[in-house]
């Protein structure tokens, strides 16, 4: 709506804004303003989400090659946008706002590879490549963040005894976690200076969130061993063999982010499989590849979906049969 009488009309249908004498020049009111600085700025935060981002090896037209970003959620930003354009003073609050949260890591860049729901190196066709101008002010933009959230789902199985390794028989003890990785990208102060040795590593936090779990006490030492060498690869890439530059994205580019994202979901296990073939001669534990743990994600789910729908289901039957002996 503009700034018409259409919204005053709505409000108070006897006064209109024709009959309030301002200036051209003069703005009409703003109560927002009056709030205190701390409640605009949380104001400006609510109305701002994360930036969620899948990154793609991408080809196009004849034999040209490039990684695609993609923004999941510009639909988020809507909010943010039609606030920030209400005043210019606004507007520079919800920038300072963003600011302040770029610095202190409240708003990061999330990067899911459950988004990919095969083979996260497979690259995607496209008539032509994107135009560069987009590409560049996108770039622009996401390397005023400092924090970078990666995550994926890690699935596991005992193989039973005197299964073959190409059959990969699954046994009962299966684990599925979500592991999410926080790094920190904050820009150096100096970029005409190598990073210490001691800053090469900007990895913040490691989690681990429990999806599934069915393993016995007794294998509980092998899951734990896979995953400590999978996190091994992220905490240290180089001596791994892994081609990719610590500390991770100093500078935010579309092929950095795919990197960091097959390190997660490809990498570290191949390097988990081949530790536990060298020291096992024969895989105990077998890590699922992407695909696979994406398929075992979407069985979880569906299987939690109609748990959910059943217990719903159960309580309405209870409510019911009560309200009727009532009666």
């Amino acid at each position: 709506m503009g700034l018409n009488g259409s919204i005053s009309g709505a409000v108070n249908p006897i006064v209109s804004t024709s009959s309030i004498n301002l200036s051209p020049t003069q703005a009409l009111p703003c109560p927002i303003l009056k709030l205190p600085a701390e409640l605009i700025g949380s104001i400006c935060m609510y109305l701002t989400p994360n930036i969620r981002l899948k990154v793609q090896r991408m080809v196009y037209g004849l034999g040209g090659h490039g990684h695609l970003v993609t923004v999941l959620n510009p639909q988020d930003w809507r909010a943010y946008h039609n606030f920030s354009m209400t005043r210019w003073e606004l507007r520079a609050k919800c920038l300072g706002a963003i600011k302040s949260a770029h610095k202190s890591r409240d708003l990061a860049l999330i990067m899911e590879m459950e988004r990919h729901a095969g083979d996260p190196t497979f690259p995607v066709s496209l008539g032509k490549a994107p135009f560069p101008c987009k590409v560049r002010s996108l770039m622009t933009f996401l390397n005023k963040f400092n924090g970078l959230e990666v995550s994926t789902v890690v699935s596991m199985t005992k193989v039973l005894h005197g299964a073959k390794p190409a059959e990969y028989t699954p046994g009962d003890d299966k684990s599925t976690k979500r592991t999410t990785v926080m790094i920190d990208i904050a820009k150096p102060l100096r970029r005409d200076r190598a990073p210490h040795p001691a800053d090469l590593s900007n990895i913040v936090s490691i989690e681990e969130e429990i999806l599934w779990d069915t393993t016995k006490p007794a294998d509980a030492s092998a899951f734990a061993a896979a995953q400590a060498n999978m996190q091994y690869v992220l905490d240290f890439p180089v001596q791994t063999g892994v081609n990719i530059e610590v500390p991770y994205l100093s500078n935010v580019t579309a092929k950095g982010l795919y990197d960091l994202g097959c390190v997660l979901a490809v990498r570290a296990r191949e390097y988990a499989m081949q530790h536990i073939d060298v020291v096992n001669g024969q895989g105990e534990i077998v890590i699922k590849k992407h695909k696979s743990c994406m398929n075992w994600l979407g069985c979880i789910e569906r299987g939690r979906a109609e748990r959910t729908k059943r217990k719903a289901a159960k309580n309405a039957a209870e409510v019911e049969e009560g309200e009727q002996e009532e009666l």
